[in-house]
């Protein structure tokens, strides 16, 4: 084949078995693998090193754009040289971690740290940029059991790679699909389920606490990890969750009421209320929840079911859904967004209403006298 072509390459066949390289006469290393089940992938091998680099999927990238690339390549070497790349993983994640904090809320930042952190440092931390393969990475992420862990390691993954091109490296993750997202959880915990579930957590210490302040105050589990002594007004029953914290980058106010105070008393009063044993915030959430799980045997449960048991219990015991949503800081839902910006009444007294209504409820399943 002098040059590669589209009705060229749709009529190229697989081999019997391993890969085979077809090449283009026009570019030198330019060319498409072909595996032994029929995957067609432009590919160029350049330098000494007879480095490999994945340009796209044949269908998925057309000819024309991979040709091109493969073009934009070989003169950057030819302008830049062909040296060799020795900026290692370690430096490259301490610099690029460093421009991300800058650019991205404290939570963002954590996220992603404990992702690169827990999923790719102990495999590549001492490892130079270029000996890393796409096939390392797409292993480690197909590996994770969890679809949303798998999910989010991939975005983190994908956007640390892109980041590295500043090196001269292509984007290893390019042309990775990314993993299939998984249906909304439809899961609702029975009353009789979080009756089990409240009983288990006296047994789990500050977990325990932890655990029934979600189901108390319908936040997200990463919101209650975090809490502050800071954040609690206990004269006046409120927690006021900063920004930084925040899914929606936005201070949010919730009261609450006597349930939720007998859970506080046992908890301390100033800095976090749930220290790791770094002084972080708690984030051991995978031994917590095994261990709740072995006293309290319920199928099929996650700890974000506990938001779901609040917003659903709100509706049952008549709860408007604007009040519940502003309890739950949604940003959508029966309030567009122009209302939102015009409508900056607070609801306090309502949503106090509210959370002592639901906390009555709490107490009458678990035949507890408030009065």
């Amino acid at each position: 084949m002098k040059s590669l072509t589209d009705i060229g390459i749709r009529n190229l066949t697989a081999p019997t078995s391993g890969q085979v390289i077809t090449f283009d006469d026009l570019i030198p290393g330019f060319g498409v693998r072909i595996s032994q089940g029929g995957t067609k992938t432009f590919v160029l091998i350049y330098g000494k090193k007879r480095r490999k680099v994945t340009l796209g999927r044949v269908g998925i990238v057309s000819l024309k754009d991979a040709r091109q690339k493969a073009k934009d390549i070989l003169a950057d070497r030819q302008l830049n040289g062909d040296t060799e790349i020795l900026t290692t993983f370690a430096d490259a994640y301490a610099r690029y971690m460093e421009s991300y904090r800058a650019k991205n809320k404290a939570s963002t930042v954590a996220e992603t740290e404990r992702l690169l952190t827990r999923h790719l440092k102990p495999s590549f931390d001492g490892k130079k940029l270029a000996d890393i393969t796409k096939g390392q990475v797409v292993e480690i992420i197909d590996a994770i059991p969890a679809m949303s862990e798998r999910t989010h390691l991939y975005t983190a993954a994908k956007t640390y790679f892109r980041w590295c091109r500043r090196y001269g490296l292509p984007d290893i993750l390019e042309s990775v699909e990314k993993p299939f997202k998984s249906i909304a959880r439809a899961r609702l915990l029975t009353n009789d389920e979080f009756i089990r579930v409240w009983a288990a957590c006296a047994t789990m210490g500050h977990f325990g606490s932890l655990v029934r302040l979600l189901f108390l105050s319908g936040q997200r589990a990463g919101q209650i990890a975090a809490l502050d002594g800071a954040w609690i007004d206990r004269k006046a029953r409120t927690f006021t969750f900063p920004p930084k914290i925040m899914k929606s980058n936005r201070e949010h106010v919730i009261p609450y009421g006597d349930f939720t105070e007998q859970t506080l008393d046992a908890l301390p009063i100033a800095g976090l209320l749930f220290r790791s044993a770094t002084g972080a915030p708690f984030n051991n959430w995978s031994v917590g929840k095994k261990s709740l799980d072995d006293v309290c045997t319920i199928p099929h449960w996650v700890l974000h079911d506990g938001r779901r048991f609040f917003s659903s219990t709100h509706a049952s015991i008549g709860t408007p859904p604007h009040i519940t949503e502003r309890l739950l800081d949604h940003t959508q839902g029966s309030q567009s967004p122009v209302a939102a910006i015009y409508n900056r009444y607070s609801y306090e007294k309502e949503k106090r209403e509210a959370i002592h209504a639901y906390e009555k409820h709490l107490a009458s399943l678990l035949s507890w006298d408030t009065t």
